[in-house]
């Protein structure tokens, strides 16, 4: 059996390539004194500095000051400690010139003017960074609340930063632990209005994030999450996790986030109160048809805002005979149709639409049938031709959700089959809704959809037709992207691993550990 010093240096380098960033500084450690006549590259001892205690900070400004290139070799900083220096620790973060990814653990020490300082100045080249909260360490207090410290105007400073191609954010606080609260004691507030979470979400620097976890613990995130068209165009992970998430925030956002493929609400007491355990199957035919009831609504919208905007118009005119005009001349023309076909193609986060709604009349274009105009008795009532909107097909791939109290663990495998027989159906009433709307289409009757990302009409509204375009005949791809019997992974074992809790095979939470490289 050959020894270990044996080994030719290029296998060092690939047995340091699997070892997980976050434990590559120890690793090398170990490796280099177990075998300090073999050269390690100091590559794998830099790329993510991951410090445990204050005093590492030192040691390391000493290291740099003394070889000022290891400075270039760190790639990924993790201060991954509760009391430290803010000040210290933070300036040393802005001499790191290569930094791509910053995990900060945000402690009792910190007050917002730190972070709000520390991220005024956007760091060109992050795509990744994970603000950790929890503002007592080893007894619960309330003095950030009586001192009104919160940390809102940290969260504003990230919102100012310019459109930016960062991937993945991660802001969590820490729930209680119930070894240090007092019976009773409130979760203390990180965040005074939420109102600031909005605004990140729905800011420019955001355009293009694929892994967001937001978890501040029983707040009503969701509305401040899915309410705009402009939050988070691009997000194909979400976790609201310890939120104070219901069926109707899975629902909005499943309805919102077109491309979203991992939901993650694990602790997040989603069926606390009267109504007791959920209908898992009703849970899932509800979750597949989220985008036909979208649908629907938005139809109705539609419909009424355009009888306001006809009623807006002025009222006919009589001509010199003293008559009335023709009906077609009585009818005040609306503005200009809306985009039809595909846009150009911006590229995935790339950049998105204004404001500005586009208004336009569905009695101004006619259908593919071209069929011919219907008669009005009145001007003031025009009869506007008939129109539909195609339903979403459900993106989702999986969901983590935590299931009512005393659920025991031997019932995970029924409830997972009851939500897929619920899923099967629901997906079985989608596909019949949008057959029936493409026989509806090939007669002649107008059918839009809803702009996606890479469309030119993807608009940051939902008055009018902004964010709808129309189905031609070149699209016959939108009635195919239904995929049947395709049920989300539904993972019931919660964050984190846990003995005797077996987490679903493909389930989101594993995704979310590679993607967040932790098991929070």
């Amino acid at each position: 059996m050959g020894r270990l010093q044996d080994l030719p240096a290029e296998l060092f380098e690939v047995i340091l390539n699997y070892v997980p960033t976050i434990d590559l500084q120890q690793a090398t450690i170990a490796l280099t004194r177990a075998l300090p006549t073999r050269h390690i590259a100091q590559s794998h001892l830099f790329h993510h500095v991951n410090l445990k205690h204050p005093e590492q900070i030192d040691l390391l400004r000493r290291d740099l000051r003394a070889f000022p290139e290891h400075a270039q070799l760190i790639r990924k900083f993790s201060l991954n400690m509760w009391t430290v220096d803010p000040d210290v620790a933070l300036n040393f973060v802005r001499t790191l010139p290569k930094l791509t990814w910053l995990s900060l653990c945000i402690g009792p020490s910190f007050v917002p003017e730190h972070l709000e300082e520390f991220f005024a100045t956007p760091m060109h080249g992050l795509d990744f960074l994970a603000l950790r909260f929890r503002p007592y360490v080893k007894q619960a207090s309330y003095y950030q609340f009586l001192k009104g410290a919160y940390f809102d105007s940290a969260i504003l400073s990230l919102a100012r930063w310019p459109i930016y191609d960062i991937p993945t954010l991660s802001i969590t606080q820490d729930p209680l632990d119930p070894a240090i609260a007092p019976p009773g004691f409130a979760q203390p507030l990180v965040f005074h209005k939420l109102d600031a979470v909005h605004t990140l979400l729905t800011s420019a620097a955001l355009e293009s994030l694929e892994n967001c976890r937001l978890r501040i613990p029983d707040r009503q995130v969701g509305p401040f999450v899915y309410t705009s068209p402009a939050a988070l165009p691009s997000v194909e992970l979400l976790d609201l996790s310890t939120c104070a998430v219901g069926e109707k925030d899975i629902y909005a956002a499943l309805q919102r986030f077109r491309d979203l493929r991992h939901l993650i609400v694990d602790r997040s007491k989603l069926w606390r109160g009267e109504r007791g355990a959920p209908e898992w199957q009703n849970l899932g035919r509800t979750m597949a048809t989220a985008g036909a009831v979208l649908a629907r609504q938005r139809e109705r919208d539609l419909k009424r805002w355009l009888q306001q905007q006809l009623a807006l118009q002025p009222p006919p005119e009589a001509d010199e005979e003293g008559g009335e005009e023709s009906e077609q001349a009585a009818q005040p023309p609306l503005p200009p149709p809306p985009p039809n076909g595909k846009g150009k193609g911006k590229g995935k986060g790339k950049g998105r639409r204004g404001l500005a709604t586009a208004t336009i009349s569905i009695r101004d274009r006619p259908s593919r049938k071209d069929p011919a105009p219907r008669s009005s008795s009145s001007a003031a009532a025009p009869n506007l031709q008939r129109f539909h909107i195609l339903p979403l097909a459900p993106s989702l791939r999986t969901i983590s959700l935590s299931p009512p109290m005393h659920t025991p663990v031997a019932s995970h495998a029924a409830i997972r089959a009851d939500f897929a027989r619920g899923w099967a159906e629901g997906l079985s009433t989608l596909s019949a809704t949008r057959a029936r709307l493409r026989t509806s289409w090939v007669k002649g009757t107008r059918l839009l959809r809803f702009a996606m990302l890479e469309d030119d009409e993807f608009g940051l509204s939902d008055v009018g037709y902004d964010g709808l375009v129309d189905v031609l005949g070149d699209e016959d791809e939108q009635f195919a992207s239904l995929v049947e019997g395709r049920v989300p992974v539904l993972c019931l074992a919660g964050s984190g691993e846990r003995e005797g809790y077996d987490h679903a095979h493909g389930c989101g939470h594993r995704r979310a550990w590679n993607v967040f490289e932790d098991n929070l």
